[in-house]
């Protein structure tokens, strides 16, 4: 996947789950990242729907400045991030 197609998944991504978040909202993002590559599985980009397409979208999005991590779930030991200020200007 091409630099510029990871930046529009995770713009497309962030739109789609920022409507109904706030900064405060806690999320287990891998598993909306899964959601996602799963509903856009006839894309080439997405053709396995893996944790390596997952954590390609993930990373991108944590290096921006898009999503911080606040630490794991008690209840499913997943990691819970939060949308940062930025994600929700870019997502409008």
């Amino acid at each position: 996947m091409t630099d510029d197609k990871i930046k529009e998944h995770s713009i497309k991504f962030l739109s789609d789950i920022s409507r109904d978040c706030t900064e405060t909202s806690e999320l287990e993002i891998e598993r909306y990242l899964f959601d996602y590559t799963r509903a856009h599985r006839h894309l080439h980009e997405f053709k396995y729907q893996d944790i390596v397409e997952v954590g390609v979208l993930r990373t991108f999005l944590v290096e921006n400045g898009y999503v911080i991590y606040k630490g794991q779930s008690p209840l499913t030991n997943q990691k819970l991030y939060t949308l940062t200020k930025t994600a929700l200007e870019t997502s409008k």
